[in-house]
């Protein structure tokens, strides 16, 4: 049967990455660059708003710290 257009009306991107490789940098990277083709491009399909899910409390608390007043956008290496 599959899932319809309107099921799947949302992107949604994973990413398999190993413990301490970045996993949190290329989220924001994959963001940013959404962001910002859907702001260039006028017939762009990405999006500008964003929902983060994390699998635990442990996890979340370090996105929260990471993603807090775009800290993870401004600072390298972070």
């Amino acid at each position: 049967m599959g899932i319809t257009e309107e099921e799947d009306a949302w992107s949604k991107y994973a990413f398999k990455v190993a413990t301490g490789a970045g996993k949190t940098k290329i989220m924001s990277l994959a963001i940013v660059w959404s962001y910002f083709h859907s702001l260039r491009e006028s017939d762009s399909d990405m999006a500008k708003h964003f929902a983060i899910i994390a699998p635990n409390l442990t996890v979340f608390e370090r996105l929260k710290e990471d993603f807090a007043d775009g800290r993870i956008f401004l600072r390298p290496g972070l």
